[in-house]
């Protein structure tokens, strides 16, 4: 599911050299997304109880069947970018 919506927006699911390197650019969300249909994770640079409970870095979270974002890398622009879609996808 959430490849499929990567594609329709025209980029791909994201693996995690690529949310690694949109963390050290400066992405900081506060939504769980997939990335490579196997892992959630969350990018947080500054703590906020709200999101991540307080942690910082790359934070993953064991699939528990709720729904959640997609992280979407598109390479075909001015510069390769990282989005996050809020499309709340069941894996």
């Amino acid at each position: 599911m959430a490849e499929s919506l990567c594609e329709d927006l025209s980029s791909s699911l994201a693996n995690m050299e690529q949310v690694e390197e949109a963390y050290k650019k400066g992405l900081q969300t506060c939504r769980y997304g997939w990335v490579n249909s196997t892992k959630l994770v969350i990018l947080r640079h500054e703590s906020n109880t709200l999101c991540a409970s307080g942690q910082i870095g790359i934070t993953k979270k064991i699939q528990d069947g709720n729904k959640y974002d997609a992280f979407c890398y598109d390479a075909t622009g001015p510069e390769e970018f990282l989005r996050q879609s809020l499309a709340n996808l069941r894996k």
